[in-house]
């Protein structure tokens, strides 16, 4: 209990420490090449293809996607929790 608490910023610290531009960013994301490489929808497992193929259909290939790697996301959660 006899430590004592560190400092808050001050002004001057707050000056020094810039924050990122817009620009910073737009550059960054455009500086960035995009690929052509897909997912291959063919590795999932037989029901995931199929709830894939639905939403797909339904919604769109980008919220299909988006579905699947939620869902595998947090299957592998899970099993890592209860390990």
């Amino acid at each position: 209990m006899g430590e004592t608490a560190t400092p808050l910023k001050t002004e001057d610290d707050a000056a020094e420490r810039q924050p990122l531009s817009i620009e910073y960013f737009k550059k960054v994301r455009h500086d960035v090449t995009f690929s052509e490489r897909r997912f291959d929808v063919n590795t999932l497992p037989e029901d995931m293809r199929r709830v894939y193929g639905h939403l797909e259909e339904k919604f769109g290939e980008e919220y299909g996607l988006l579905f699947i790697f939620t869902m595998r996301t947090a299957v592998e959660l899970h099993r890592a929790w209860n390990m």
